[in-house]
């Protein structure tokens, strides 16, 4: 279990954005926001990806802190954090100690092209960097998810490297905390 991980607050606002753990009553929402098509493309299958959270819960496992994303009031997009030195993903890529990893999406196709993901992403980052230890927060899109790179870079992360994943090729982007 990540102890990073383990301290972040169960909910909290920032930004303008309400950020809220994940809990089972939520698989619905999530199973049907990683069936959309435009997050098809970049997310593990709805299945497997719901039946690997279903199985974190059940277990009790800390090592991943997932969250729903609302502004105003309305559910629309998720956001999960990682410790990469507990994630066997990350075998050929080690990262130092105190770093985080950030996975993301915005479920909700209406809420594109607002400036959703840019200023979630922002908001998520201010509410878990004073957490202790955590010095360094990395994100790996697909080096041909251009809005997903144009979104990172906007929220402050730079480029480091491109590194292949169990995935894929992928480019490494990251940010001090």
């Amino acid at each position: 279990m990540s102890v990073i991980i383990s301290n972040f607050p169960a909910q909290f606002e920032q930004g303008g954005y309400h950020f809220a753990k994940l809990t089972e009553n939520d698989l619905k929402l999530l199973r049907f926001w990683l069936s959309e098509p435009h997050i098809t493309d970049w997310w593990t299958p709805p299945e497997e990806e719901i039946a690997a959270i279903e199985e974190d819960i059940k277990a009790d496992r800390a090592n991943v802190a997932r969250y729903i994303v609302s502004h105003q009031g309305r559910e629309f997009a998720y956001i999960q954090a990682y410790d990469p030195a507990e994630d066997e993903f990350w075998a050929e890529n080690p990262q130092e100690a105190g770093t985080i990893g950030l996975d993301q999406f915005i479920g909700d196709p209406s809420m594109i092209g607002f400036g959703h993901g840019t200023n979630f992403i922002k908001g998520f980052i201010a509410g878990i960097k004073n957490t202790d230890g955590v010095e360094k927060i990395i994100v790996d899109p697909a080096p041909d998810n251009a809005p997903a790179i144009k979104c990172y870079s906007q929220a402050g992360f730079r480029k480091e490297a491109d590194i292949e994943t169990p995935d894929g090729p992928a480019i490494l982007m990251s940010m001090a905390s």
